[in-house]
Parts: C-alpha cells; structure tokens; sequence
C-alpha cells in the first residue's frame, strides 16, 4: 500500500487515508483492514516497528479485537476530519466536534507518560499492548496542531472529490492543492479543455 505524506502534521496524513466528499469517506480508502492500520502507522513514524510486530501478533491471535480496533481507528479518522474542516473553514470548531474529539484525546492521554531515561520526552506506556495504540500519537499530533498559532493554516485541497487537509506553510500562504502533482494538474487540465471547448 502507497501512503502519501504531504500534509504537516500526522493527524491530517491520518485524515488523509481517504478521499473524501464533505465529511463523508467518498473513495480510495487506504486503510482496509488493521494490517494496513499498522503498515501506516510504521510508515508514517507514529509507531515504532517493534511495538507495530507486537500488534501484529496481538490482531493475529485476536482477529475480533483487532476488527474493534480497526473500526475505532475509522471512527477517530472522522472525528479528526470534522475538527479539522470546522477549523479550516470557520476559524474553530463546533462544540460537538470539540467534545467528541476531546473524548478520544482523553482517552490517549490515559497512557501518555515522560520517559525518565536519557532527554525527558513522550513515550506511550503500553503501546504494544493496546490495539488502539496506533491511534495515540495522532490524536496528540491533532491536538498539538489545534492548539497552535497553526491552526489558522490548516486548509482543505480545493480539488472535487478529494477532501485531503494541510497544514498551508507557503509563503504567500494561498496554496490551493494537497499537490499540485495530481489534483492541481487535474484542475489544470479541466480548465484547459472548457477553453478549447467553448474557444
């Protein structure tokens, strides 16, 4: 599975496993099953590999938990998505999109710790022991985006039928496209032919 990272922050890569029609998953889903749950999350650096083959043993020997799992991995997914959009498009979101997003993060944050060797850092107590652990650095990804000054530049591509979200670094700050390689191009290509169209 091809996974794309163009977004600025793990918590919109995450959201942006699917294409999407407004808040709705529309095509193209990237994650099918938990297998592929991992496989981004290794590539992506959410997880380490060794926690990820622990997981991977875990869902082979619990093939129900690992489909709840995977389930709660989609659910998050949305959740994200409509903060995330709220905030693109009104400058913040609904108090419903807050709460249900705020229920997950509390629920990561149950297992968030500071690991005491070396520099003080993050660490996930038991990530190799919980299914739903590859959902916990995304979540705190979205929610140290959210609290940001780069709130403000969290956009979603303009593009029909795509929904992919970034985080807007550009120096002028207009940018229009989650690459402008494919539905830029695309959107290029459209124009061009309604000029020769009606030229």
């Amino acid at each position: 599975m091809e996974f794309r990272f163009i977004a600025g922050s793990p918590a919109l890569d995450f959201v942006n496993t699917v294409d999407w029609e407004g808040d709705t998953p529309a095509e193209s889903e990237r994650l099918t099953d938990y297998a592929t749950l991992l496989e981004w999350a290794t590539t992506s650096g959410t997880i380490e590999k060794k926690v990820a083959a622990k997981l991977a043993t875990l869902a082979k020997a619990d093939p129900s938990a690992a489909a709840r799992a995977y389930g709660a991995a989609l659910r998050a997914r949305a959740a994200i998505r409509t903060m995330m959009r709220e905030t693109a498009e009104a400058g913040r979101p609904s108090r419903a999109a807050t709460e249900a997003f705020n229920r997950l993060l509390r629920s990561a944050l149950a297992h968030a710790a500071v690991n005491p060797q070396g520099p003080a850092r993050w660490s996930w107590e038991d990530a190799d022991e919980d299914l739903t652990s590859p959902l916990w650095p995304v979540l705190w990804s979205g929610a140290e985006l959210l609290a940001s000054k780069e709130a403000s530049l969290i956009r979603e591509c303009s593009a029909d039928r795509c929904g992919w979200m970034y985080v807007d670094r550009s120096r002028p700050g207009n940018r229009r496209w989650c690459e402008m390689e494919t539905c830029g191009n695309r959107a290029k290509a459209r124009r061009h032919y309604a000029r020769t169209k009606t030229g």
